[in-house]
Order: C-alpha cells, then structure tokens, then sequence
C-alpha cells in the first residue's frame, strides 16, 4: 500500500516536471520507479503511464508540427525498437541502473555546454534522423528514457523552442505506442500491466495540469535548474546502487 502511494507521488512529480519543462517525465520517474521494482517492470510501466503525460503535452503544443522530422524519427524508430528487445530482459540489473545513470549524466553534461556549442551553424540534413530514430527506438524499448538524444538532433536540426516542445512530447507518444506494440508481441505487457499503468493516469495528468500555475509565476529556468540538480541526484543514487 505504501509502495502503491508513492509510485503514485512519482507520477504526479514526472507530470508536474513534464508539465513545468515541457520534457523530462521519465528522466525523473524511471530511476525513482527502480527503487520499487524490478527493471522489466519499471520500464513497461515508465512505457505506458509516460504516454498520458506525452498525450497530454502534445495536444497543448499542436500548433507546431515539424512534421517530416517527426516521421522521419517515427519510421526510424520502429527499427531500433524491435533491435533493443533482443537485450530486454537480459541485461543484468547492475548494468542497467548502470545505463540508466549514464544517460542522465549524459544529458546533464550536455546541458552545463555553453549555449553556442549546442546549435549547429548549419543545420543537420533531415537524412540523419534515421540513426538518431534508431537509436531512440532502442534506448525507449531498453529504458524508457532515449529523450536526450532527440533534445540535441532538435537543437542541431534548429528547431523552434514551440518544435522542440511538440517534438519531444509526440516522438514520445508514438515511441511508447511502438515500444508497447513490441512489449505485446514478445509477451512482457499484458492486462495486469495495462491495468497498474491506467491507474497512475490521473496522477500523471494532475501533475500536468498542477504544473500550469507554477509555470505562469515561476521562472522556467529556476525551475529547470531546480530539475537538473534532482536528476543528478538520481544519477548519483543510481551509480551508487550499481556499483554497491
């Protein structure tokens, strides 16, 4: 019961840092979510319970669709999925909280860059989405968490802060949507799953909606470094629990 009640707070905390940022829901609740459950379990729950915080986002953000880079990472992605269930499940968990800290610390290192270093002077050809969707089908089947690598293709594709906003919540959606399918289909999603993940959507969307008063008084990037300095935390606990 009492593991039940605070993997709901970490719902209502993924949407409200969703909703604040407009990205990063799972970059918070999947490292907290290990602490409760095993890795297969935390990442098919990250899957579907994320996908009502994404949903929920793009609707908001609708109005600026970069639509080729959209299917063009889509389309990628449903290579790099089907690739990253080969290893699903056959990892061991040292390794994946391991995984899971690296791409946090990945992110964060990207983030302290010097603005100038983050946009390229030319913008990337829209042909280098087929690897960088790929790689998020991939990392999204393994670890609910592949958004940072969509952040910097968007930044060097040039994207407009609005693109950048639909971008990651509707890659994110449909990456979820593909991630299930592959989940089915290899046997480690079932009604059980759908059932634990659909009663954690209304604590995900009152973390959007809570999320919206805050952003009308609080400064975003308070509020962003504020997220940062709790992924590193994250990043730090996970590092700890894999090497102990």
């Amino acid at each position: 019961m009492q593991d039940s009640l605070l993997i709901h707070l970490i719902w209502i905390l993924a949407g409200f840092v969703n909703g604040v940022t407009s990205f990063g829901g799972n970059l918070v609740a999947t490292p907290l979510l290990t602490l409760f459950k095993e890795p297969e379990d935390t990442v098919v729950l990250a899957c579907l319970s994320g996908l009502c915080i994404t949903l929920l986002m793009t609707f908001f953000y609708r109005h600026h669709p970069p639509w080729k880079d959209l299917l063009t990472l889509v389309g990628a992605s449903c290579i790099g999925a089907p690739a990253g269930l080969l290893f699903f499940g056959r990892i061991p968990t040292d390794f994946f909280l391991l995984l899971l800290a690296s791409i946090l610390v990945f992110f964060l290192s990207w983030q302290l860059l010097p603005e100038k270093y983050k946009r390229a002077r030319t913008r990337l050809p829209l042909w280098t989405g087929l690897p960088v969707g790929c790689a998020f089908g991939f990392l999204f089947i393994l670890t609910s968490m592949p958004g940072p690598v969509v952040v910097i293709w968007g930044l060097l594709r040039r994207w407009s802060r609005q693109e950048m906003m639909f971008m990651m919540n509707a890659v994110g959606a449909l990456g979820a949507v593909i991630a299930a399918v592959n989940y089915w289909g290899a046997g480690y999603l079932g009604l059980a799953e759908f059932k634990n993940a659909l009663g954690t959507f209304p604590f995900c969307a009152a973390g959007v909606f809570l999320s919206i008063p805050v952003v009308r008084r609080m400064s975003t990037e308070t509020f962003r470094k504020g997220v940062l300095l709790m992924l590193a935390f994250s990043a730090l606990v996970l590092l700890v629990r894999a090497f102990r």
